[in-house]
């Protein structure tokens, strides 16, 4: 073969002859001779462009796409809807040179499409698009599907075709684009390995406090499972999971902080900053038909309303064959011991404007716990009403159990009489935690301002120019006793007491007590009604001095007595008694 038959060395000699032409300087040829200066002149750039566009060397790596398909995990379990991974790997193929082109190797554009006809499984959505895969590269596909739990034993073949693009050269070295299509047919069967089912979860966490929610879980698969973990989570509003303890030791894994034996009930859930939603723990292994009892701390929300509340519980173990593997998602409903209940009833009151009084209930504790050391707050709406002794603590109570409470309290005398709110709560404690109830509003009766005292006299009629006993009763208004009573007494105007004081050791609710007075009237007075005044001082049972309003008690002067001759006589006498040892005040007590 001549140098002319050999391409390279042609390409080459007209390399330099172009060179020669358009630089006007030597070229070496093939065989190194320099051959002569041409004389024609040729464009710099001319020559560049024709240089660069036809004689270009062809590339010595050419290569092109290779893919290969398969499944990361064959196997699914019936009975589940999962997600299987599909995976595409681009291994190249070197078509000219000595080594991959990566350019003309890479599959661009890829759409993957699966048919499920052929397979014991359903494909929710066969296809998918991956974008561009160089070679020496993967993606994975995720695929989900749906495996009915009849399938259990059915094998299978998925069956997958790629799109693809990828850039090829001629043997003329044209790039050109062009679109191929690859099919696979990929095994999948359906079978048991290890398979989770929850027996039973429970709480003894009442709304509105912590407590521990137990999940007995089982493996009723095909195959043992080892280095079990478990993550528990709830989705409903108000449920917090927190820390979880399994029954197993771990082999070849990170194993949790453990808790004491106590399960850390000593710590309240709130006060842990660690607290989340979703916590896990670590199981251990759990052979094929065996159970075991994971607990999980947990936190019920007051305001949860819900009967039951769900639990989610994911498990991640190893297979017989070491293989890392998660289960489908596992649903529980947890019925927690229902919020403590209250019932208050028959709240009534001894208010009235400007006076001390009571405010009496019956606080029930409705369930479904017995509470310990129970106090009962009462804050008045009102600042005219101020109640001296906000808590009242009862004793235990089961449920159904009642007690009594009662407060005092004190009304303003700017106060409006009416019904004023006031607002009870509840403060009790449920497994050593102390909690609070709902609030209760009550609506609580302020009488209007009633006298302390009602001070009547009997057969009031004393003759003008005369002195008559005359006897007053005392009764108390007030619901509670009074003591160290006082009764002052204002005579004006034509009348005049022998002594304008009385004194009353104690007076109980509606008790009335009698006092024996000497009133008399002036001569030429004008037989009418006259008004005596009078007040009391007294103390509660609460020993506040206190003043009643002034009182005016009528007395009903007559005409005087005919003049008989007797009456200067019987005058006389009544004076020098007078004289001689005064009125007396007699006190009798009038039941």
């Amino acid at each position: 073969m001549t140098d002319v038959d050999d391409p390279k060395r042609l390409v080459s000699v007209v390399v330099c002859g172009l060179l020669l032409v358009a630089g006007g300087g030597p070229a070496v040829g093939p065989a190194g001779a320099v051959p002569p200066s041409s004389p024609t002149a040729v464009p710099t750039e001319g020559a560049a462009q024709l240089s660069e566009a036809l004689f270009r060397e062809p590339s010595d790596t050419v290569g092109e796409p290779e893919l290969a398909v398969a499944l990361a995990d064959p196997v699914v379990e019936p009975g589940t809807e999962t997600t299987v991974e599909l995976t595409i790997v681009n291994t190249g193929q070197i078509e000219a040179g000595a080594s991959l082109d990566e350019a003309t190797a890479t599959a661009r554009g890829l759409t993957v499409t699966v048919d499920d006809d052929e397979a014991p499984v359903e494909v929710a959505d066969g296809t998918a698009a991956v974008g561009s895969l160089p070679p020496g590269e993967s993606v994975t596909v995720p695929l989900a599907v749906t495996a009915p739990a009849s399938a259990d034993g059915d094998e299978g073949e998925l069956d997958v075709e790629i799109e693809y693009t990828y850039t090829e050269i001629d043997d003329d070295n044209t790039a050109d684009d062009e679109t191929d299509t690859d099919e696979f047919d990929v095994d999948i069967e359906v079978g048991e390995r290890s398979r989770f089912a929850i027996e039973d979860a429970e709480t003894d966490a009442q709304v509105g406090t912590d407590g521990l929610v137990d999940v007995e879980l089982e493996n009723v698969g095909e195959g043992d499972a080892e280095n079990v973990r478990v993550t528990a989570r709830s989705p409903t509003g108000g449920v917090t999971i927190g820390a979880g303890s399994g029954g197993g030791t771990a082999t070849g894994v990170d194993t949790p902080p453990q808790r004491g034996d106590n399960g850390g009930r000593n710590a309240s859930l709130s006060e842990r900053a660690d607290m989340s939603t979703e916590s896990a723990a670590f199981l251990g292994d759990l052979d094929e038909g065996d159970d075991e009892t994971v607990s999980f701390d947990s936190r019920i929300d007051s305001e949860v309303s819900v009967e039951s509340y769900l639990l989610e519980v994911t498990v991640v173990y190893e297979d017989e064959d070491g293989i890392l593997r998660e289960s489908a998602t596992l649903a529980a409903a947890v019925e927690p011991t229902g919020a403590q209940t209250f019932a208050l009833s028959d709240v009534d009151s001894s208010l009235a404007v400007g006076e001390s009084g009571t405010i009496t209930a019956t606080l029930e504790n409705t369930g479904p716990e017995a509470v310990e050391t129970p106090v009962v707050s009462a804050e008045p709406a009102s600042d005219r009403i101020d109640i001296g002794e906000g808590q009242i603590a009862v004793e235990d109570l089961d449920e159904d159990e009642s007690a009594n409470i009662s407060f005092e309290a004190d009304v303003s005398g700017e106060a409006d009489p009416g019904p004023r709110p006031v607002t009870f709560t509840v403060e009790y404690g449920v497994d050593d935690e102390r909690l609070d109830s709902d609030p209760f509003v009550r609506r609580v009766a302020v009488a209007d301002d009633e006298p302390a005292f009602t001070i009547t006299a009997v057969d009031a009629a004393v003759p003008a120019g005369t002195t008559q006993t005359v006897q007053f009763n005392v009764t108390n208004n007030r619901a509670e006793a009074l003591s160290n009573i006082n009764v002052f007494l204002y005579p004006d105007g034509p009348l005049d007491v022998d002594a304008d004081e009385a004194f009353l050791s104690d007076l109980e609710p509606g008790e009335s007590e009698t006092i024996s007075v000497d009133v008399s009237v002036d001569e030429g007075t004008e037989p009418r009604t006259y008004p005596l005044e009078a007040d009391v001082r007294y103390d509660s049972e609460t020993d506040d001095d206190l003043i009643s309003q002034v009182y005016q008690v009528p007395i009903d002067v007559t005409e005087p007595p005919d003049d008989d001759g007797l009456l200067p006589s019987l005058v006389s006498l009544v004076g020098i008694m007078v004289i001689a040892g005064g009125i007396a005040v007699v006190v009798r007590r009038q039941q």
